[in-house]
């Protein structure tokens, strides 16, 4: 079960709680007596060998599976991203760095641009995601030059 706290119901500072939380898959308990709390302002690490079931307790606790016993605590409000280890994605999807950058709506074109000289990453700001786009380094050679309408920056005629 997972709640959303309310404002002086448990401590402000946490803003997930998990008690004793175990999710079962068919007879056998992927996890299972979890506790978690994660608190405001704190880094929290889940550490563990492969198949432990660090992704389990991750997923449960964000609710995107459902636990089979226990019970989950959000701060009302809380807001959590989340990106998956492995995101089955086209190779030939033409989305840039900044088109993906701008999908919410929520930054503009400046602030992109800072964003990206911030982390070093001003060469990322023309298209990416062609296969056969110069700035594809992992491909062993240049293959002919890319025909998506959108790589005017890249490898559209005329470049």
């Amino acid at each position: 079960m997972i709640s959303a706290t309310k404002p002086g119901s448990t401590d402000t500072q946490t803003l997930i709680a998990a008690h004793d939380i175990g999710v079962r898959r068919g007879e056998r308990w992927l996890i299972r007596h979890v506790d978690l709390q994660v608190p405001h302002g704190k880094l929290v690490y889940l550490i563990g060998a492969n198949g432990a079931g660090k992704s389990t307790c991750a997923k449960s606790i964000l609710g995107l599976i459902d636990i089979d016993e226990g019970r989950i605590e959000r701060a009302a409000g809380l807001a959590v991203g989340y990106v998956p280890q492995r995101l089955a994605v086209s190779h030939t999807l033409p989305l840039s760095l900044r088109r993906l950058m701008k999908l919410t709506g929520r930054f503009t074109a400046r602030e992109i641009d800072a964003a990206l000289a911030a982390v070093g990453l001003e060469r990322l700001r023309a298209p990416a995601g062609h296969p056969a786009c110069a700035g594809r380094r992992s491909a062993p050679r240049r293959p002919p030059r890319c025909r998506a309408a959108s790589c005017s920056a890249c490898c559209w005629p005329g470049r």
